[in-house]
């Protein structure tokens, strides 16, 4: 069921069995695996149903480093979370992507790729997107076969998307109020981790209202799913018990932020581009499937690559930021649920309803002879890119994020070794030439001025097998607190050349039967 805290007009605290903080992708999935279970549920959100500028403006915080997006915009604080505005991408991370690679410091995860099947086979279900394939041969489109690149340089791979992308908290709102042992809190903002002295256990999770009002929720095991931002900032502003915050004892909380690089970064020029439509969507109902193509791991390691994804396709961005596409692509998507203005006229309903037309029709507008490439970079991990606390507080009395994003030498050698591969791959093939962007072929080495990021804030309370090396170990659980747990890609030791949310989803339904099983066989 679902409760307001602005009504609530208790001195008591709040008892179950389990606490999660923050209803994002990680959140709703964990409370969805413990319905029907014996385990009484809390679920936090710090927001309401829908957007409120006075509960956003707390995402607002200082950025020192690369150029970024401001921070109470790359992020949505309402119920769902940032699950409220993503694009739907989803794919597997690799096995390369989570082993330790000798020319990426600091790589490697304490679990191994192919622990994550099942829960990625899960996962798709959570999501929307189809059968758990990823095989690029047998989701090409018809007619339009794949460039035969060299296996030992590059490999395709491919993405899924639902159109429109599963909103958790609309797809999920009515399971969860009809679930007896899961309990929704809106406008419960989280501000303090209480613990014992020893911060051996968690005792509470405080929260209050933004009007003052506070209460204590009391559990026997704590997840904290707030996001790769958020996440940190609690641990590092609970300082009751440790000065430096909770789980903080080696200056790790916040550091190794990674997010993606996302734009065009070359053309493929001088070619007829008719291969290009097999790199295009391919439609399946409500299901896009996209291929993309990646540096192999044998190139990775031959060359100290990273790895990414690079997206073929004629004028990629074009439908992005057309401002008549993005008009007619909410019409659509509030069509489909029924929401829409009645005085619309009736052709403009007609084509937003109709999914093929609106698709093909704008990508036939809007399409020019040129191959573009867009990539989708993977960032290493550094130790100094990092969140951490400003001077100034929030309306809740929070320091707020303090945002330092950090990129390296081999982050950028890596998006130019990926174009370097394209191109001697279609020259060798005979299908074009690749032209860099002005930036990427600068002597200087230099960044874009423009942002750069992906949105998909990772890595700040990392895993690891010991805790020199990380916040959290292999289950999640942070070191030396028995009882709380995180959750999100803030728990990625590194980010691989995938959009996170299919991980984010598999690694909380993990994460939510080991802690049900826990508690169970206790």
């Amino acid at each position: 069921m679902f409760n307001d805290f602005l009504s609530y007009d208790s001195d008591q605290p709040i008892e179950c069995d389990i606490c999660i903080a923050g209803s994002g992708a990680a959140g709703i999935s964990i409370a969805r695996s413990l319905i029907g279970s014996s385990l009484k549920v809390v679920l936090l959100e710090a927001g309401g149903f829908d957007y409120e500028e006075n509960s956003q403006a707390i995402y607002e915080g200082e950025i020192i480093g690369q150029p970024y997006y401001d921070l109470d915009v790359t992020r949505l604080r309402y119920f769902g979370g940032s699950t409220n505005h993503w694009a739907g991408q989803c794919s597997p991370l690799e096995p390369i992507d989570m082993e330790a690679r000798a020319w990426v410091p600091d790589s490697g995860w304490p679990i191994d790729r192919a622990s994550l099947d099942p829960w990625y086979a899960k996962a798709q279900d959570v999501i929307g997107i189809g059968p758990y394939d990823y095989d690029h041969v047998a989701l090409s489109p018809e007619g339009a076969p794949f460039l035969d690149f060299l296996d030992d340089k590059l490999r395709h791979k491919v993405w899924r998307f639902n159109d429109p992308p599963t909103r958790f908290g609309e797809a999920y709102r009515a399971e969860l109020e009809a679930a007896a042992n899961i309990n929704v809190w809106l406008h419960a903002n989280l501000v303090e981790i209480e613990t014992e002295q020893t911060v051996a256990r968690v005792s509470g999770f405080k929260i209050a209202t933004l009007d003052g009002r506070t209460t204590t929720v009391r559990a026997s095991r704590y997840v904290l799913a707030l996001g790769g931002m958020e996440n940190p900032r609690l641990l590092l502003n609970s300082t009751a018990a440790n000065p430096n915050g909770l789980g903080n004892d080696r200056d790790l909380v916040g550091r190794y932020f990674t997010d993606h690089m996302n734009g065009v970064v070359g053309r493929v020029a001088g070619v007829e581009t008719d291969w290009a439509r097999a790199y295009n969507f391919v439609k399946t109902g409500d299901i896009r499937i996209r291929t993309k193509v990646h540096a192999s791991p044998i190139a990775q390691a031959e060359r100290g690559l990273l790895n990414g994804a690079a997206q073929l396709g004629q004028k990629p961005t074009a439908r992005d930021t057309s401002p008549g596409y993005k008009a007619l692509r909410r019409i659509r998507d509030n069509v489909k649920k029924g929401d829409y203005v009645e005085d619309l006229g009736s052709n403009v309903v007609a084509i937003a309803t109709d999914l093929d037309g609106i698709w093909d029709g704008l990508v036939e507008y809007f399409v020019d002879d040129t191959v573009y490439i867009e990539i989708e970079a993977e960032q290493a991990p550094n130790p100094d890119s990092r969140i951490s606390l400003s001077d100034d507080v929030d309306a809740l009395g929070l320091h707020r994020v303090l945002f330092d994003w950090r990129l390296s030498e081999i982050d950028r050698r890596s998006i130019d070794g990926l174009v370097q591969l394209i191109g001697e791959e279609v020259g060798r093939l005979g299908v074009g030439r690749v032209e860099m962007e002005p930036w990427l072929a600068a002597d200087d080495k230099s960044w874009p001025d423009e942002n750069f990021g992906g949105h998909h804030h990772s890595g700040t309370t990392r895993m690891a097998s010991d805790p020199s090396k990380g916040v959290v170990d292999a289950d999640c659980r942070l070191f030396g607190t028995d009882n709380l747990y995180v959750a999100g890609s803030s728990v990625f030791p590194t980010i691989g050349g995938s959009n996170p949310t299919l991980t984010i989803v598999a690694l909380a339904l993990r994460l939510a039967d080991h802690i049900r099983s826990s508690m169970e066989q206790a």
